[in-house]
């Protein structure tokens, strides 16, 4: 069973994975400060006044940081520097608008972001088997996987963790492609966790994926 279930696997992550396309549009300023006020409207329950003076604070930032980060005439410890003034001074600026407990529920917000954000940079640093047992972990909690399903999952994301670390490890690849490859086999992860899961297990993925995108 567990080679029957290996091979499936396998095939299936080695096939579109080879021609993923990168298909991201890239959006304009006004549509980048709209999806971020949005996203913290709705975290926040702002009302109709702060959510269009929200809007307005988070465009001038997405303006200023693209005309930071685009600037090559400027050394890149200089960009760094800038971009965290700019940042301090768009949380000054919120700060001013929103209620003390809008401004806690933000802070709050930030440092949920910052947690994932580092627990993924100490996994960048684990084995392909560590990164994949901390992943099955978090959809056996999450999706209250089965004994079987746990061991099934486990060998996907076993599977898809090695296959990444290959690429990662190759110098004849570009930067560019590299991330091209790695992105075709996460879709075709999330593609093959599917078929392993059922239809509810399926609806509360799905609902977790869309929190955490929005928050």
């Amino acid at each position: 069973m567990k080679k029957l279930t290996l091979l499936i696997i396998g095939t299936f992550i080695m096939g579109a994975s080879l021609f993923a396309q990168d298909t991201r549009v890239k959006m304009e300023p006004e549509e980048k400060a709209e999806k971020m006020t949005l996203k913290m409207t709705e975290r926040l329950s702002l009302d109709e006044s702060t959510s269009a003076q929200v809007q307005t604070i988070n465009l001038d930032f997405i303006t200023d940081l693209a005309a930071i980060r685009s600037d090559e005439a400027l050394p890149k410890e200089d960009r760094k520097k800038k971009i965290v003034e700019l940042k301090s001074e768009l949380k000054n600026e919120l700060k001013a608008v929103l209620n003390a407990e809008q401004f806690a529920e933000l802070e709050a917000w930030e440092a949920e972001k910052k947690a994932r954000i580092e627990e993924r940079k100490a996994l960048k640093n684990a084995t392909p088997e560590e990164r994949a047992n901390a992943t099955t972990k978090k959809l056996t909690e999450l999706l209250s996987l089965t004994p079987n399903q746990i061991e099934r999952v486990r060998i996907l994301n076993i599977l898809v963790e090695e296959k990444i670390e290959v690429i990662k490890n190759d110098d004849s690849m570009t930067p560019e492609k590299k991330k091209e490859f790695i992105k075709g086999n996460r879709t075709d992860q999330k593609a093959a966790l599917k078929s392993l899961l059922t239809e509810e297990q399926i609806v509360i993925l799905e609902e977790a994926k869309k929190n955490r995108h929005d928050h």
